[in-house]
């Protein structure tokens, strides 16, 4: 069929049967026959010179799989984007203005083809579980520091390697790294700011960030590094600041405070040097925080009004500009606590109740992630690149309980820890990585880390010859 436009489309019909013909096909020959088979069925409705065909390539894989594993499988949005970015490139690459010679043409198409299968295999080996099936982990609960810091342990941050940092919950308390098995106290900045830490994120090169107070509150913001501690200082007429998120590259999102107006103002922080971000626009430039940063520099957090009534608004800061995120539906009040690789934010808004529902802010949307059974609010702290969302709920008669949103559906993650010891419940989760390791925090001031029991299944795949 064309379209509008005058290019050429495979026919949906054509892409609808051929993943039933699978059924009837050797399962190691699959990928190779249903590529063989995509490919005559492309070459005859390719336009050479026309951009080709994008969903109903990817509605065909997906059915390809739903075929093989007997799953129904639903591609997030961070998914749908890694294969736009990654597999749908390719064929972009095959249109032109003049038709290339029919041997360049039809490799050209069939590297396409391969590539785009594994492209989508790839996701489909990336998803932890289906989307129709409840996840399950098994617990590791990290223990605390030597004394005299060892009354309990709160985690904070999560990096793709499985390191967590946080603090103890003694007073005062310390920072702490945990690795391989074991946790370190990352103890302090020089006096005045010797008397207590508090580290929040950790990147994958083992760079955390925090802040190291004095006695009296006051503090700075930390990066700890090649197994020291610095101090990343102050903005110019700030006096007190936080180091809250830090990317790969080293940059760094927090906040600061400011002697003339005793409000904080967001910063970033990069090659040595603190970048106030400032605020929204009016109602909103009272004073604001960043919370989280991702790979491209990206930070996100909340800017804030003040007066008779306090009001906030969750922000994007890309590119030297910040935008607000808005709120959902009838709310009035929102914030965002953290941001992946592909721009997509986790955060927190008011309803048209006033209770207050998790977001995932992606292309301009803000969806609302609901709440679980028996909750009526949920806050979310953390999301990892496959759009996983962590944090914690709500209820008014069980308190706080930690969740996890994935694939649609938010779970209370104790129903989904194997052998969680009976008097501890999860009252929050922080974060979670890349391989949906998620972090949470205990009643009882113990910190866990949760690692997911479902095994990828396992494919051969025979390639084109």
């Amino acid at each position: 069929m064309k379209s509008k436009d005058g290019f050429k489309f495979v026919s949906l019909n054509d892409v609808m049967h051929l993943p039933d013909l699978i059924l009837r096909w050797p399962f190691h020959l699959t990928f190779e026959k249903v590529a063989r088979e995509w490919f005559a069925k492309f070459k005859e409705n390719w336009t050479p010179g026309h951009a080709a065909p994008k969903y109903p390539l990817t509605l065909f894989c997906r059915r390809i799989f739903m075929k093989l594993f007997g799953v129904s499988y639903t591609l997030s949005c961070e998914q749908r984007l890694r294969f736009s970015t990654t597999a749908l490139p390719m064929f972009q690459g095959l249109a032109g203005t003049e038709p290339p010679a029919p041997a360049v043409q039809e490799a050209s198409m069939k590297n396409a083809i391969v590539c785009t299968l594994l492209s989508s295999l790839a996701l489909f080996l990336s998803c932890p579980y289906p989307a129709d099936a409840a996840p399950t982990y098994r617990y590791t609960d990290l223990g605390t520091l030597p004394a005299p810091y060892n009354t309990g342990s709160h985690a904070y941050g999560i990096n793709n390697l499985g390191q967590v940092t946080g603090r103890s919950t003694d007073v005062p308390p310390h920072a702490f790294l945990y690795s391989n098995g074991a946790m370190q106290d990352l103890g302090t900045l020089p006096s005045p700011m010797d008397y207590q830490s508090d580290a929040r994120a950790i990147n994958d090169s083992g760079q955390i960030v925090g802040q190291s107070h004095d006695s009296s509150w006051y503090g700075e913001a930390f990066l700890y590094s090649g197994g020291a501690m610095h101090g990343l200082g102050y903005l110019t007429d700030g006096y007190f600041s936080f180091a809250y998120g830090i990317n790969d590259a080293g940059q760094i999102a927090g906040a600061c405070f400011l002697v003339a107006s005793g409000a904080p103002h967001a910063f970033l922080y990069s090659g040595s040097i603190m970048q106030d971000i400032g605020t929204l626009p009016f109602p909103y430039t009272s004073g604001s925080y960043a919370y989280g940063i991702n790979s491209s520099g990206q930070a996100v957090g909340y800017s804030y009004s003040s007066g008779g009534t306090i009001r906030t608004r969750a922000f994007l800061y890309s590119d030297g500009a910040m935008q607000d995120l808005g709120v959902l539906a009838g709310g009035d009040n929102s914030t965002a606590a953290a941001i992946n690789r592909y721009g997509h934010v986790a955060g927190s808004s008011t309803i048209a109740s006033g209770y207050t529902h998790a977001f995932l802010y992606s292309d301009g949307v803000m969806l609302d992630l609901g709440v679980t059974e028996g909750a009526v609010e949920s806050f979310a702290m953390g999301i990892n690149a496959s759009g996983q969302v962590v944090g914690y709920t709500l209820s008014l008669t069980n308190g706080n309980r930690a969740f996890l949103y994935s694939g649609g559906t938010m779970y209370d993650l104790n129903n989904l820890v194997k052998n969680l010891p009976t008097n501890e419940v999860l009252v929050d989760a922080p974060g979670i990585n890349g391989q949906g390791q998620i972090i949470a925090n205990s009643g009882n001031g113990r910190a866990y880390l949760l690692t997911p029991m479902q095994a990828a299944p396992a494919v051969t795949m025979l390639l084109l010859q």
